[in-house]
C-alpha cells in the first residue's frame, strides 16, 4: 500500500470510513423500529384498504428493520472489498466502486426526497452517499493510472509465466 498513489491511499481510508458508517447504520437500523411502526399505521389510517392488524405490522416491521440490518452489513462488506480491490489495482473495481457510489448517491436521494424517518439515519446515510463520491472521487485521479496500469501489466505477466509453465 506505501507504494500506492497518495490519492488511492486516501479513496481506500474513504472506502474503511464509509464500511464504518455502513456498520454503524446496521445499528441505527433497531432503533428504527418505533419510526417503522407508526409509518405502518399512518399508512394503514390514510388508506384504509392497506390497513395491517397489529400482527402484520409487528411482523412487517421487524422485517423491515431485519432487512434495513442485514443491506448495511453487506454494504460494509462490499466496501471492504472494493478497497481491497482498488489497492490491488484491478482496474474494473474503480468502475464498480464509481458505479456503487453512484447507486448510493441516487438511493440517498430517493430516501430523502420520501423523507427518512430518523434525523440520525438521515445523516448516516448523507455521509455514506458523500464518502462514496469522494472516493469514486479520488480512485480517478490522474495519479492513479499508473498504479492500475502497473498492476494490470503484472498479473498479465504473471498469468503468461504460469501457463508457459503449465504447458
Amino acid at each position: 500500500m506505501n507504494d500506492a498513489p497518495r490519492p488511492l491511499r486516501r479513496a481506500v481510508l474513504l472506502m474503511w470510513v464509509g464500511a464504518t458508517l455502513s456498520a454503524l447504520s446496521a445499528l441505527v437500523a433497531s432503533t428504527l423500529r418505533d419510526d417503522i411502526r407508526a409509518g405502518l399505521e399512518e399508512r394503514g389510517r390514510t388508506h384504509p384498504r392497506e390497513r395491517l392488524t397489529a400482527i402484520e405490522v409487528d411482523e412487517a416491521t421487524s422485517t423491515m428493520v431485519t432487512v434495513l440490518a442485514v443491506s448495511a452489513c453487506v454494504a460494509a462488506a462490499i466496501w471492504l472489498v472494493m478497497a481491497w480491490l482498488n489497492r490491488r489495482g484491478r482496474r474494473w473495481s474503480r468502475i464498480a466502486a464509481t458505479v456503487l457510489a453512484l447507486f448510493a448517491l441516487l438511493h440517498t436521494w430517493s430516501l430523502l426526497t420520501r423523507g427518512y424517518p430518523s434525523p440520525v439515519a438521515t445523516v448516516l446515510a448523507l455521509a455514506v452517499a458523500l464518502v462514496g463520491v469522494a472516493a469514486a472521487a479520488l480512485l480517478w485521479h490522474p495519479e492513479n493510472a499508473e498504479h492500475f496500469a502497473r498492476s494490470e501489466v503484472s498479473r498479465t505477466t504473471l498469468n503468461a509465466r504460469q501457463d508457459r509453465t503449465t504447458v
